[in-house]
């Protein structure tokens, strides 16, 4: 997927074992992709709860999106993966992936 646009901001997330991964029911399956695809990268799944400590990966769902439509924000510590539909934090995970 080729993001519409795109906003270059500072700094950079550095995502390790102590990077936490909240998300609420409805993106659970999207979630437990990146998860999983993490822990190939890094050894070890990444802690999953609701508390926004930081650093910290969120799956929000938002309304008035595109079915496949997102928004992935990346923050010094924080990620932030905006949609309304799953098929929007699917293509958002994809996108994700591939910076990094």
């Amino acid at each position: 997927p080729s993001p519409i646009s795109t906003v270059k901001l500072q700094g950079q997330f550095v995502l390790s074992a102590k990077t936490v991964l909240v998300f609420d029911e409805f993106f659970s399956h999207e979630a437990k992709l990146l998860q999983d695809d993490i822990a190939q990268f890094l050894g070890k799944k990444l802690t999953t709860n609701k508390d926004l400590s930081t650093p910290v990966i969120i799956f929000k769902k938002v309304n008035g999106l595109a079915k496949e439509a997102y928004q992935l924000k990346v923050k010094p510590d924080s990620i932030i993966i905006a949609a309304t539909q799953t098929a929007g934090a699917f293509y958002a995970v994809q996108s994700l992936k591939m910076l990094m």
